[in-house]
C-alpha cells in the first residue's frame, strides 16, 4: 500500500526545507514521500537573502557580504549592514545539499511524477500521480497556487528579471559588496533596477529586474542588461563572457492564500503567501514558516497551529503597490527615501515583518503622505 505519514506535493524549496529540517527531530522516524515531475539536477534558480542567524544554509552559500550598495542618478550608498549578511545560494547546491541530508534516512521516498489532483478523505488525504495514488496523514502542497479571482480589489504585479553570471578576464569587480539596487536605467512607468552581485573580482551575477503588471518579451530584457553592463560597468562586449543565464518571474500580489485546503492539505512555499507581496523576496519567509509548522509537529502532532504574520504588514505592502499601480509616486524615489533616512537595519526588519511600531512610525512619516493617503483610502 502507498502509505505515508507526510507527502510533498512539489520538491522545491518550501518542501526540501521542512523536510531537512524534520531530520534534527525525532520526525525523523516517518515515512516520508516527496513527488515532482522535476529531478532538480539544474541550476534552475539563485536566492539571496539577508539574516542575522545561524542557518543550515551558511556552509553552501556562494557568496555572503557585509555591505550592500543601493544607487540612484544622484544618490551612491554603501551601507554596512551588520548584524545582518546578505547570502547568495545558488538552486543546484541547495538541491544537493538537501538530497544529501534526505539521503541519509531510509524512511524518505522520491517519486518523479506529475500529480494530477489532491484529495482530502475523513482521515488524511490522497495525491494522485501518474496514474497512482498515495495516501497521506498530511499533504504538504507546494504547487502553483490556486488564484483567490473573487476579490475585485487585489493588485496582482510581477517581480520579472533576466541575468547574466559573467566571467572577465581583468579583476573589475569589488566582490565585498553587494549592488543591492541600481536605479540608473530608464523606469517606463514600472520599477526597474539591476543588482551586482560579485562573487570574485572576476565573476558576477547581473541582473534586470522588472516590478509591474506585465511580463516582457525575452528579448525586451537584452538592451537594459547590455546597456548597464557597457555603461556603468565599463565593459564591452570582448571584455567579459557569459557563463550561465537565468530568467524568472515571481507574483507580486494582495490576494490571500490559505493555509491548508480542506482538513489535511497544508499550503507551504509560494502557495501558502510565502512570496512578500512588495518585493517577492520569498526564502526567508519560507524558513519561518517552515519553523512554524515544524513547532507545530511537534508541539501538538499537527501542523495546524501555525501563528498567522500581522495583518498590518499586508496592508503595507497592499498601501505599497497600489501607490505603484496607480503611479501615485515612482517606485525608485521611494526606496531612494527609504535607504537615505532610515538605517539599512530598519528596513530590512521592516521587509521582514520584524519591525517594531517606532521603526514603522519612522517609516511610515518619511515618505510624502499624500500618494500614501490616497492609496490607504482607496483600499479602506
Amino acid at each position: 500500500m502507498n502509505q505515508y505519514d507526510y507527502i510533498f506535493a512539489g520538491s522545491g524549496c518550501a518542501a526540501l526545507s521542512l523536510a531537512c529540517a524534520m531530520q534534527n527531530t525525532p520526525l525523523r522516524n516517518k515515512k516520508i514521500l516527496l513527488i515532482d515531475q522535476d529531478t532538480k539536477r539544474q541550476n534552475d534558480r539563485t536566492w539571496c537573502y539577508w539574516t542575522a542567524e545561524p542557518s543550515p544554509y551558511d556552509s553552501i552559500a556562494k557568496k555572503v557580504w557585509h555591505t550592500i550598495r543601493v544607487q540612484t542618478d544622484t544618490t551612491n550608498l554603501h551601507l554596512p549592514i551588520a548584524p545582518y549578511r546578505y547570502q547568495m545560494l545558488r538552486g543546484i547546491d541547495f538541491y544537493e545539499w538537501a538530497k544529501a541530508v534526505l539521503g541519509q534516512n531510509a524512511e524518505v521516498h522520491w517519486l518523479q511524477a506529475d500529480i494530477s489532483s489532491i484529495q482530502n478523505t475523513t482521515q488524511g488525504a490522497i495525491v494522485y500521480a501518474d496514474g497512482q495514488a498515495f495516501t497521506s496523514q498530511w499533504v504538504f502542497n507546494s504547487l502553483p497556487p490556486h488564484i483567490n479571482t473573487a476579490d475585485k480589489q487585489a493588485i496582482d504585479w510581477f517581480q520579472h528579471f533576466k541575468g547574466w553570471f559573467i566571467r572577465t578576464e581583468k579583476p573589475v569587480f569589488d566582490e565585498s559588496t553587494a549592488t543591492f539596487m541600481d536605479f540608473r536605467t530608464p523606469q517606463a512607468g514600472e520599477v526597474r533596477f539591476l543588482y551586482v552581485l560579485p562573487t570574485s573580482p572576476h565573476e558576477a551575477l547581473v541582473e534586470f529586474t522588472v516590478f509591474g503588471r506585465q511580463v516582457m518579451e525575452q528579448s525586451a530584457y537584452l538592451p537594459p542588461l547590455q546597456s548597464y553592463i557597457l555603461q556603468k560597468l565599463g565593459l564591452q562586449a570582448s571584455d567579459y563572457t557569459i557563463t550561465e543565464e537565468e530568467f524568472g518571474v515571481i507574483p507580486m500580489t494582495t490576494r490571500t492564500f490559505p493555509a491548508k485546503t480542506g482538513s489535511f492539505i497544508i499550503q507551504i512555499g509560494s502557495a501558502a503567501g510565502c512570496t512578500k507581496a512588495s518585493t517577492g523576496f520569498t526564502f526567508q519567509a519560507i524558513q519561518q514558516h517552515t519553523k512554524k509548522i515544524l513547532a507545530s509537529l511537534l508541539q501538538y502532532d499537527h501542523p495546524l497551529f501555525v501563528p498567522k504574520n500581522p495583518l498590518k504588514y499586508a496592508l503595507y505592502d497592499h498601501i505599497l503597490l497600489n501607490v505603484l499601480d496607480k503611479q501615485r509616486m515612482q517606485g525608485s524615489k521611494i526606496f531612494e527615501i527609504l535607504f537615505k533616512k532610515h538605517p539599512i537595519q530598519r528596513i530590512l526588519r521592516f521587509l521582514d515583518g520584524d519591525s517594531s511600531w517606532i521603526d514603522e512610525l519612522h517609516i511610515i512619516t518619511s515618505v510624502p503622505p499624500l500618494p500614501f493617503l490616497q492609496a490607504a483610502l482607496d483600499i479602506l
